[in-house]
């Protein structure tokens, strides 16, 4: 490999990862804590459950793409901040589901209406076309490394 080309795709490996994307004020939510609670708002993909619905902590870590640190630190966040209620299942008392309280609801309309408007910028200044091409080259990289691990 081309030792220029291997330092340009570390540091813009480097550079993505340390984006750490947040929402700027009044929301100041990282993109992470939106992703959740709007997974919890909504119900997790292929489950049974309905939007509102209870969602119990082991779907999250399934439909996450994060450690299940990750969900469990993001969760204490949320939950410290008065947006979700974490319960024991009376039925298994090793499940736990997460319900998102009012407070929660109206902080995640507003944060998705703040998303929505920085995503549109984003795609604005970088082009329609470009935003594609991304998408479409992140899928085949994370496809190939994927498939590494496999080997």
């Amino acid at each position: 490999m081309d030792p220029e080309l291997k330092k340009q795709f570390t540091h813009s490996m480097m550079r993505i990862h340390n984006l750490k994307m947040s929402l700027p004020a009044p929301s100041n939510f990282r993109m992470v804590e939106l992703a959740m609670l709007d997974k919890i708002a909504n119900g997790m993909s292929g489950s049974a459950c309905c939007p509102g619905a209870a969602v119990n902590v082991s779907e999250i870590n399934k439909d996450m793409f994060v450690t299940k640190s990750a969900v469990s630190q993001t969760l204490n966040v949320l939950e410290k901040e008065g947006y979700i209620t974490r319960e024991m299942d009376r039925g298994d008392r090793r499940k736990i589901t997460v319900t998102l309280t009012p407070q929660g609801e109206s902080a995640l309309k507003s944060a998705q209406l703040q998303a929505d408007q920085m995503l549109e910028t984003v795609v604005s200044r970088f082009g329609e076309d470009n935003t594609k091409k991304l998408i479409e080259l992140f899928e085949k990289f994370m496809d190939t490394v994927e498939s590494l691990k496999e080997e």
